[in-house]
C-alpha cells in the first residue's frame, strides 16, 4: 500500500534542469489477515436414575456439561423423541463445575426417549447427549389387547403442545362431589395421552343441545356438562352420555381438534360408584372423553371403549385404550 509521496528538487547544473524524481515509499506492511476464532468442541453426558417405573414415580436425569463456560452458565435443554421429531421439555444452566439436573416425565405412560442438548454459543458448539429411555408404566396391569382400538373418521386429534382448557356445568351434577369425579378423569387422561389440561371454570354451556354438531356449545376448548334428555336429544332411549369434538384444518395442514365435549344424563342413576368396579359414573366420564379425544367404539368388551358399561369395567383405561390414546395423544408431536 503506498503511504507517502515525497517529491526531492535537484539543483541547477549547466543550464539543465534536472528531473523531478517522485520517490513512492512504503511506510506500513500490507495487513496480515486475523486467525479466525476457534469454537470449543461440547461434551453432554447424560444418566437416568432409573429406566423402568410406575407412573408418578420420580425419576432425575443428570450429567455434565463439558467444559464449562467459567463465565457465563451454559443453557442446558431437555427433549423428549416425539413422532414428529423432538420436542422440548424443559430448560435449566448448568452449575460452575458444568453439573445439571432435571425431572423425567413420569407423569404420562409410555417409552420416553430422552436426550440433552447443550446450544452453541460464540465460544462452544453444540452438544448433544446420548439417548436414555425411561418406561413408565400404569400401577395397574392393563386388561386385553393392545390391538383392541379404533380412531373415529376423519382422524384427527389435539394439539399437544397447547394446553387444553376444559369448563364444567354441574348446575345437575348429581352430588358436591362432581367436580373432583371430572379432575381426576381428566388426570386419568392425561397420564393415558401426555395431553395437558387445566380447568377454566364453570359454564352454562351444554354439549350437543343443538344438535350432533359440537360447534354450538364453546369456542375452544372442552365443556363437560350434566344435563337431561329432553336438553340433549341424543340422551333419549337409556344412552348414558355422549362425547365428542369438532375439528378443522388451517391452509391444508393436519386436521385437528378445536371445540369438544361430554354430556352426561343427570336423571340416570348408576349403579358403580366414582370410579369403581361396574357401571360407575368414572367409567362413563372416561369413555365420552375418550371420545373426544378421538377414539370409537370397540367390540372387545374388557375395554373402556365398549359401546356399553360392563361389570367388568373398572373404571380405568385398559391394552386398547391406552394404545389409542397413545396414538392420538403427546407422543404423535405437536401440530
Amino acid at each position: 500500500m503506498l503511504d507517502r509521496v515525497v517529491t526531492v528538487r535537484a539543483p541547477l547544473r549547466g543550464g539543465v534542469a534536472a528531473a523531478v524524481v517522485a520517490v513512492l515509499l512504503a511506510t506500513s506492511p500490507a495487513p496480515v489477515a486475523a486467525e479466525p476464532s476457534r469454537v470449543v468442541p461440547t461434551t453432554v453426558t447424560a444418566q437416568v436414575s432409573s429406566t423402568a417405573v410406575k407412573v408418578g414415580t420420580a425419576v432425575s436425569v443428570t450429567g455434565t456439561v463439558l467444559p464449562p463456560d467459567p463465565v457465563t452458565p451454559r443453557t442446558v435443554v431437555l427433549q423428549v423423541q416425539t413422532a414428529s421429531g423432538w420436542r422440548e421439555l424443559g430448560r435449566t444452566s448448568s452449575s460452575p463445575s458444568g453439573g445439571y439436573s432435571f425431572a423425567a416425565p413420569t407423569d404420562w405412560y409410555g417409552a420416553h426417549v430422552l436426550r440433552v442438548v447443550a446450544p452453541a454459543t460464540a465460544t462452544f458448539d453444540e452438544g448433544v447427549s446420548p439417548v436414555q429411555q425411561v418406561r413408565v408404566k400404569p400401577a395397574y396391569k392393563p386388561r386385553g389387547k393392545a390391538s383392541a382400538w379404533k380412531r373415529l373418521s376423519p382422524p384427527a386429534r389435539w394439539d399437544p403442545c397447547a394446553t387444553i382448557g376444559y369448563r364444567t356445568n354441574l348446575r345437575r351434577a348429581p352430588n358436591k362431589g362432581s367436580l373432583k369425579l371430572v379432575k381426576r378423569a381428566f388426570a386419568t387422561l392425561h397420564a393415558a395421552t401426555g395431553l395437558r389440561f387445566r380447568h377454566l371454570g364453570r359454564t352454562t354451556k351444554v354439549p350437543f343441545s343443538g344438535g350432533p354438531d359440537a360447534r354450538q356449545f364453546t369456542s375452544s376448548g372442552l365443556v363437560v356438562a350434566w344435563t337431561t334428555p329432553k336438553v340433549v336429544k341424543a340422551l333419549a332411549g337409556g344412552t348414558a352420555g355422549i362425547g365428542g369434538a369438532t375439528s378443522k384444518s388451517v391452509n391444508g395442514g393436519p386436521w385437528r381438534y378445536v371445540y369438544g365435549g361430554v354430556s352426561l344424563d343427570a336423571t340416570q342413576k348408576l349403579p358403580g360408584t366414582r370410579f369403581g368396579p361396574g357401571a360407575s359414573p368414572g367409567t362413563l366420564l372416561l369413555h365420552e372423553l375418550a371420545h373426544a379425544m378421538g377414539l370409537d367404539h370397540v367390540r372387545a368388551r374388557s375395554q373402556v371403549m365398549y359401546p356399553s358399561l360392563q361389570r367388568g369395567h373398572r373404571g380405568r383405561f385398559e391394552a386398547g385404550d391406552l394404545a389409542g390414546l397413545r396414538a392420538v395423544g403427546a407422543a404423535q408431536g405437536c401440530l
